[in-house]
């Protein structure tokens, strides 16, 4: 108990830099607020993060609650997919890709097709990383009407995911007139 009194006194003078009006002085408090605290702890000083007006500070608090994971954590990051600030989005689908939550699938899905092809490759990236049979249905049918530079990362994806049910529309790729689409497919 008396250590974590210790790093609560620390953190004080941190947590005071929060209101700071510099973006840069309020991110950085928060990824030393992160490195000190675990759990609810950190949820708590992070959680506040996801609202800054800045996309700086709010990248930040993504950063810092990307191990976090639990049900809540992701229904908060699924509400910055519609943040203004695109490589906030981006994060955020990173993120929920490595947390790995099936939960996140219909958001991401719902995600496609914005006109942004960065996003959109990391959504594909993202929906591999989490698997599942919904993921591996939605590539499959995406693969079809995809140009083929997102067509191979599909491929990938569902490489990774590994549903059988998927291998049908995997070798039609094989005799397409891309070689990049015939690789991925391999």
């Amino acid at each position: 108990f008396g250590q974590g009194r210790r790093f609560l006194g620390s953190a004080g003078p941190i947590l005071d830099r929060m209101r700071d009006p510099d973006e840069a002085i309020r991110a950085e408090a928060l990824r030393a607020l992160g490195r000190i605290f675990a759990g609810e702890a950190r949820m708590s000083v992070m959680v506040p993060g996801l609202d800054d007006p800045s996309p700086v500070v709010r990248r930040a608090a993504v950063e810092g609650l990307a191990s976090a994971g639990g049900a809540e954590v992701v229904e908060r990051l699924e509400r910055l997919l519609d943040d203004p600030d695109g490589d906030v989005r981006l994060l955020v689908i990173e993120t929920l890709g490595r947390l790995g939550r099936r939960s996140a699938v219909p958001r991401l899905v719902a995600e496609l097709g914005r006109g942004d092809r960065r996003l959109d490759r990391s959504v594909v990236v993202a929906l591999g990383a989490i698997g599942g049979r919904e993921s591996a249905q939605f590539l499959a049918g995406r693969l079809r009407t995809a140009d083929p530079a997102q067509q191979a990362v599909i491929l990938e994806a569902l490489g990774r995911i590994g549903d059988e049910r998927t291998v049908p529309a995997v070798l039609v790729c094989l005799g397409d007139p891309d070689w990049s689409v015939r690789s991925a497919a391999v």
